[in-house]
């Protein structure tokens, strides 16, 4: 079965990646408010200036120009502006996820990649869990950690 669902990316990058281009790899230069863009079939990099010393670079398959909201003084460009309003989700569920955590300190990714499957899936299951048992007592606000329990009983 073949779906038809598009997938888009917005999200920022760390400027000391080795796969960003040259000109936006620890790009310090650029005026305050200014931005830089780059674009490569259906994805697009953005630079953008909007504190000293830092600069954002964001990589968007979603956005297709260089838009760039003219009404504010800063100049932001239509992505930031986007990731800004859209970033909260997984802020959220990052924090959930760490509250009760499995992760252990280990150098092999796997366990890293186990440990942060192990903690989103609880968060998951238990948003699905409060859904279809909207009476039940693990749905109360404080019963996270009751919640987990419960489901690791054999």
């Amino acid at each position: 079965m073949h779906s038809n669902v598009v997938s888009t990316l917005v999200g920022t990058v760390r400027s000391d990646k080795r796969f960003l281009p040259q000109k936006f790899a620890g790009k310090k230069e650029l005026q305050l408010y200014e931005s830089a863009f780059g674009f490569q079939d259906s994805r697009m990099i953005c630079s953008y200036q909007g504190h000293r010393p830092k600069n954002v670079i964001l990589v968007s398959s979603m956005h297709g120009d260089a838009a760039i909201d003219l009404s504010n003084e800063k100049q932001k460009p239509e992505v930031v502006l986007f990731y800004n309003r859209t970033k909260g989700g997984v802020d959220t569920m990052d924090k959930m996820a760490l509250t009760y955590t499995t992760k252990r300190s280990t150098k092999r990714w796997p366990l890293v990649l186990f440990f942060n499957l192990l903690d989103l899936s609880t968060v998951a299951s238990r948003v699905i869990f409060q859904l279809k048992n909207p009476g039940h007592s693990l749905v109360k606000r404080d019963a996270r950690a009751d919640f987990i329990r419960d489901v690791s009983k054999p």
